[in-house]
């Protein structure tokens, strides 16, 4: 590979997470005071999605949660096409 295009491709990579993280730290408000919060992050090759969910003190029993964010974003970032290695 291009050593041009590589440094595009990791440039491009790093913006996206910087920007991925900036997204999971806002509007997130709890909605249980005893609560406990658990995320995930799936990185695929059409993009990354994350997920955010609260599970409250009696979740065992009640089976409540609350979602405090659920986002995908579509970057197709493996298919290597010209489109993909454009800085938007």
């Amino acid at each position: 590979m291009d050593k041009k295009i590589t440094i595009r491709l990791v440039a491009l990579f790093i913006a996206q997470f910087f920007v991925y993280c900036l997204l999971a730290q806002s509007n997130t408000k709890p909605k249980y005071t005893q609560n406990k919060a658990y995320a995930g992050i799936e990185v695929g090759s059409k993009g990354v999605k994350l997920s955010i969910l609260e599970i409250g003190k009696n979740a065992k029993k009640t089976g409540n949660f609350s979602i405090l964010k659920d986002t995908s974003v579509n970057t197709d970032f493996i298919s290597f096409s010209s489109n993909s290695f454009r800085l938007h």
